[in-house]
């Protein structure tokens, strides 16, 4: 039994690719608003300045959690 699910392990062609997000409408945006991200935002400092008490529901691991599920075409809410 084992070798026979020796034969049958998972190819890479098993998996789903990633959907990126393509915007049907996309927002037309000022050119003084910031087209790239602040490099501030990726300081794990930053993070644990504005989660500074217990109670702080922003963490450096939430910010990666969230950057990570973005990149898959995830949406989420904080409440």
């Amino acid at each position: 039994m084992l070798e026979a699910a020796y034969h049958r392990l998972p190819q890479p062609k098993d998996s789903k690719r990633v959907k990126n997000y393509i915007l049907k409408h996309p927002a037309v945006t000022p050119a003084s608003f910031p087209q790239i991200q602040a490099p501030v935002v990726s300081n794990p400092a930053f993070w644990e300045r504005m989660g500074g008490d217990s109670l702080s529901t922003n963490t450096y691991q939430q910010f990666l959690s969230a950057r990570e599920l973005k990149k898959q075409s995830w949406r989420f809410h904080r409440k």
